[in-house]
């Protein structure tokens, strides 16, 4: 029993405090204590002996427990495999290890009570020298979120004769490729979507790129304006922790300075870790604790469940959320023109990202999310990213023409793609290891942005976002942010602080 609630206590223990709520340990501890007892009730029907009955036990949780390692192994060492075909081959080569184990504790003629006793000290210490690290960790999130927050005293006087200052809307559409690259790869033209935004007002750049080959990089950088090169210095740029920079999308330039122009900030949860939650919003819709979290899914990617999962075309890198979800939060976002201003709304949809949840006429779909895009599915699975594109289209036009339309004064609204999709399927790998049509793929981005009254040249068609933040904001509050250079970073999964420059 000890061994089997183990693993989650040590997960719970590296996991950083602000991912992870009391709450969220039920379930993976009502797993782990779930295959204790079904391990448990095997060996009670192979064996009366105590002693024998508790090794075997022992011996499922840690096969059960230890599964995900070895695959995880398998599959990093076996690139062209597809995932469920490593299961295929694993789980009757751990089964058969299983069953010689087991032969092999049910013919000893030993007596095993004083392994048992050793055991249990030993397990008996893991979980007492993990178990004291947990409380203040746990208790230190229950510090609440500031829901409540408003702008400076001195400030609401100012406040009540700027009724002119526009809502800003930032709206990250995750993986949206751009133009050229959905032309070429994709054969999709989606050049009549654009034309409609150019004839509602917006600016489409044709040559954007993204900043950062990874979301929580690209958000990063887009939301402080700058460029995350200090991240690399001082030796971290093989660093394996991605938390650093979830701290910047948490506490970020763009939210601070327009909470001191008096701005109330809006915030939409996500299921990725980088945008689950915000400390500073005024306002979260839905409430981060109607996101499911992703620490459920560490633990049981860890386990041999993923691969009853993953063969049953269910195993995904992160939970997705559900379609009704992502319709009700663009419902949500078409009703906030209605509520006091100014507001700055920041909403990080994940779509076009997989999983695939939307037809082309927005009906939704069981969730597939393959596990790699260059397989033999690759036609249907590229058939399945234009499809939920073009729902994005039709509901982002909605969304626009609502946000403006019943806007009193109009607004700000910025369409930005974190990065394209680039067919690497969930790992991003060293710049080496990718073709360069798929590192060209995953820079080439979507953008929009619609910012009334901007002079000639605020935009220009090759402009990244680090630069279109820096404009929007110049061009709204007469701010003195110089052009940076329009960069692309790529970096792997593996190590994400290990910038090489892109041209």
């Amino acid at each position: 029993m000890l061994a089997s609630i183990y693993p989650v206590l040590v997960l719970t223990d590296r996991t950083p405090p602000e991912w992870i709520r009391p709450a969220e340990l039920i379930l993976p501890l009502a797993l782990s204590l779930l295959a204790f007892l079904v391990f448990l009730g095997v060996a009670v029907l192979m064996t009366g002996d105590r002693s024998k009955r508790a090794l075997i036990a022992l011996c499922g949780i840690l096969a059960f427990t230890n599964y995900g390692a070895a695959w995880q192994v398998l599959y990093d060492h076996t690139p062209t495999a597809e995932p469920q075909a490593i299961d295929l081959k694993l789980l009757p080569l751990l089964l058969l290890f299983l069953f010689l184990f087991w032969l092999l504790i049910l013919r000893s003629t030993f007596s095993l009570e004083g392994a048992c006793r050793y055991l249990n000290a030993f397990w008996g210490f893991l979980v007492a020298f993990t178990v004291p690290g947990l409380f203040p960790r746990l208790v230190q999130h229950q510090t609440p979120l500031l829901h409540a927050s408003s702008p400076p005293a001195a400030l609401h006087a100012h406040l009540a004769t700027t009724h002119s200052r526009p809502d800003i809307y930032l709206i990250i559409l995750d993986k949206y490729t751009g133009l050229r690259s959905l032309q070429n790869n994709f054969a999709f033209d989606n050049s009549p979507f654009l034309k409609y935004l150019e004839s509602r007002g917006f600016f489409v750049p044709r040559e954007s790129r993204s900043n950062y080959s990874q979301t929580f990089l690209a958000l990063a950088s887009l939301l402080n304006w700058r460029y995350l090169d200090d991240l690399a210095s001082d030796g971290r740029a093989f660093n394996h922790d991605w938390t650093p920079t979830y701290s910047l999308n948490h506490a970020n330039a763009t939210e601070e300075f327009l909470r001191r122009q008096g701005y109330r900030y809006y915030f939409f949860p996500t299921r990725f870790e980088a945008t689950a939650s915000s400390k500073t919003a005024d306002v979260q819709l839905p409430s981060p604790r109607r996101v499911q979290p992703e620490f459920y899914l560490a633990r049981r990617r860890m386990t041999a469940l993923e691969a009853i999962i993953r063969l049953s075309n269910r195993g995904f890198p992160f939970l997705p959320e559900a379609a009704d979800l992502t319709d009700w939060k663009f419902h949500q976002l078409e009703l906030l023109p209605d509520s006091a201003g100014p507001k700055f709304v920041f909403a990080h949809l994940i779509l076009p990202h997989e999983p695939y949840i939307y037809r082309s006429d927005c009906s939704h779909r069981e969730p597939y999310w393959p596990g790699r895009d260059d397989g033999v599915d690759s036609n249907l699975i590229k058939q399945a990213y234009i499809e939920q594109i073009t729902c994005v289209n039709a509901k982002v036009r909605h969304l626009v023409e609502q946000l403006q339309d019943r806007s009193s004064v109009p607004p700000v609204i910025l369409l930005l793609a974190d990065h394209g999709h680039g067919r690497l399927g969930r790992v991003v790998p060293e710049l080496g290891q990718a073709p360069a049509e798929k590192v060209r793929e995953r820079f080439d981005i979507f953008s929009a942005y619609f910012v009334p009254g901007h002079g000639p040249g605020t935009f220009y068609d090759s402009i990244s976002p680090v630069n279109g933040i820096r404009a929007s904001l110049a061009s709204v509050f007469g701010l003195n942010l110089p052009k940076l250079q329009d960069l692309s970073h790529w970096s792997s999964s593996t190590y994400p602080y290990d910038f090489k420059l892109v041209p």
